[in-house]
């Protein structure tokens, strides 16, 4: 996934893994996609609708 990602592209590949995997790895990914944003200073949006649907 390119960095920074939108929210958009993540809410998308969070929902393709969401029917494969199980709920920990799911929020797992989320965090870490979160902290890659953080450590490129980068805005980080975990709660935008696109993701959160």
């Amino acid at each position: 996934m390119p960095v920074p990602a939108a929210p958009a592209t993540v809410g998308a590949c969070l929902a393709r893994l969401k029917d494969s995997d199980a709920s920990t790895t799911v929020r797992r990914r989320l965090s870490a996609i979160g902290k890659m944003h953080r450590l490129n200073d980068l805005p980080e949006t975990p709660w935008h609708r696109d993701i959160q649907a």
